[in-house]
């Protein structure tokens, strides 16, 4: 959104991923780490088939999480810039985060919350179920 000659993120645009967000957090953690840890030696080997080593596989997947969950919590409008086809944070700091953060900055405070919320909920049902492996 245009605010004074400057391009400031849509807060209109937040409602575009609600189902999503909506579908995932409807789906039980404990259930999903069931299904991960049943489905772990497939996973593994499609991720060894990839040249990745299939041992670290579960470990990616906690890393991966853990990215979501250091997403930093923005309630304040955001600035963008644009010096090309796409749009980037005018903010280094945010334009210098990983991708999967800069993603939950773009959907919005509340959507961000609720897949924080979901997926250190996963997280700990990953590593309570390891522990019962």
């Amino acid at each position: 959104m245009k605010n004074n000659g400057e391009i400031w993120l849509d807060e209109t645009n937040f409602d575009r991923y609600k189902p999503a967000i909506t579908f995932l957090v409807s789906m039980q953690p404990e259930h999903l780490a069931q299904l991960f840890h049943w489905l772990r030696p497939l996973l593994e080997a499609a991720y060894g088939e990839l040249g990745q080593p299939p041992e670290q596989f579960g470990n990616q997947l906690i890393t991966g999480l853990g990215q979501i969950l250091a997403t930093p919590d923005i309630d304040a409008p955001i600035k963008l810039k644009r010096e090309s086809v796409l749009y980037q944070f005018a903010d280094p700091a945010f334009e210098s985060l990983p991708d999967v953060q800069k993603l939950l900055l773009r959907i919005g405070p509340q959507n961000r919350q609720q897949l924080k919320d979901w997926s250190e909920s996963l997280k700990n049902a990953l590593l309570a179920e390891q522990a019962l492996d």
